[in-house]
């Protein structure tokens, strides 16, 4: 019986990660030809969330699989950056939301809106961009902080 040789946790991260470049690229040029074919010809909106749900579970499995890599601290990192995104992204969100009513309300003058509010886009795209900075930054700090113990 051999004994079969388990990779290295740095070759398995390499791996992942190379996984992951591969998943951007793809997703990335599906994206641009599904926006591209829906500009030229009519599509079923089914044909997006097809395209977009799978992309999100093949994310998911990457994500998943990033966790099982890491190390004890690393997990721990990981999980942290991801809470800190969460938080922002989730407050700047609620923020736009709150925003979108308030000018709702200041525009009509009284407290009856004839919908639901607006959600402004670059407000939104901030709070995702801002989750993103949060998250690197959560991790470049946290990795400093681990080197020096």
């Amino acid at each position: 019986m051999s004994a079969v040789k388990k990779p290295s946790r740095d070759r398995q991260w390499t791996n992942v990660r190379r996984v992951e470049f591969i998943y951007v690229a793809v997703a990335c040029a599906l994206i641009i030809g599904l926006f591209v074919y829906a500009s030229f010809r009519p599509t079923s909106d089914l044909v997006f969330w097809l395209v977009s749900g799978a992309l999100l579970l093949v994310s998911l499995g990457i994500w998943g699989r990033q966790y099982q890599v890491l190390d004890e601290r690393g997990k721990l990192r990981f999980l942290q950056s991801w809470a800190v995104s969460g938080v922002v992204t989730g407050s700047g969100l609620g923020w736009a939301l709150l925003w979108g009513v308030y000018q709702d309300v200041k525009l009509s003058g009284s407290g009856e809106t004839a919908g639901p509010p607006d959600l402004p886009f670059w407000f939104a795209y901030l709070s995702l961009v801002t989750g993103l900075v949060a998250m690197a930054f959560t991790n470049l700090y946290l990795r400093r902080r681990d080197a020096r113990e």
